[in-house]
Order: structure tokens, then C-alpha cells, then sequence
């Protein structure tokens, strides 16, 4: 099954591509935030439609000693909005230190591709280590 995984943020947010079956994930683009939630779950339904996605998976940040921070609270709050969008399963998972990883492969495999996408693949990767 595809997968849809979801660097969320105000601004902009990260996508990647995964396959759970081969559990396998690829940074794909970063959309930018230029207009409510709501239109943006609605540009998110479509893709998951016209790219016949199975599943959706968002990180959720915590802080360092695992509780919750207003960013957390946010990235819920998206993820329920999305749940009401799409007609696949939203999944959450930690996001916390996506980004930071994500700069450092940039940095050490001299990479171009966009941190937040790269946070993306980061949190496809995190769901399919999951244990089952």
C-alpha cells in the first residue's frame, strides 16, 4: 500500500511517498501553507485520491522529555481536521528530531532536497519500524 507521509507545519509542510510493503520511503516536494487548514486538507484529500494513497501518516512533535508543547497540540488538531477529509486512515506518529536529522543528512550526503520533505521521509521511516 502507498503511503502519504506529513511534515506538518504553518508555514509549509513536507511530503514523502511510501510503500508499506516494501517499507521503503522517498522525499517527494514541499507545498506551502498559503491559505486556511480546511483548504489545505481539501488539496491533501485530492492528491490522496489522484495518487491512489492508502494511508496517511503525520508527525506529531513531543519535547525532549516526551510531553507535549503547543506545536503538539497544533499537529493534532490538523490531523483530526485531516482525518475528516480524507477517506484513508491517518496515522500519527513521533516526529520529535525529524528536522535536525533531516539537516544532517542534507549536510553529510550533500543533499538538495528540501528539509521538510526529507523530515517526511524521516517520519514514513519512523512508521515502518513501528513494531507490527
Amino acid at each position: 500500500m502507498r503511503v502519504l507521509g506529513v511534515d506538518y507545519g504553518r508555514r509549509k509542510i513536507g511530503l514523502a511517498l511510501g510503500d508499506t510493503d516494501i517499507r521503503v520511503a522517498s522525499p517527494l516536494e514541499v507545498w506551502l501553507v498559503d491559505g486556511t487548514a480546511e483548504e489545505l486538507c481539501e488539496r491533501l484529500s485530492a492528491f490522496v485520491i489522484s495518487e491512489v494513497i492508502g494511508g496517511v501518516v503525520i508527525g506529531i512533535p513531543f519535547r525532549s522529555d516526551g510531553s507535549e508543547s503547543a506545536q503538539t497540540l497544533e499537529n493534532r488538531q490538523f490531523a483530526n481536521l485531516l482525518r475528516a477529509h480524507v477517506r484513508v486512515p491517518v496515522v500519527e506518529v513521533d516526529e520529535s528530531f525529524t528536522s535536525k536529522e533531516s539537516r544532517r543528512l542534507q549536510e553529510e550526503h550533500g543533499s538538495r532536497v528540501p528539509e521538510d520533505a526529507l523530515a517526511a521521509m524521516l517520519i514514513l521511516e519512523e512508521y515502518f519500524d513501528r513494531p507490527a
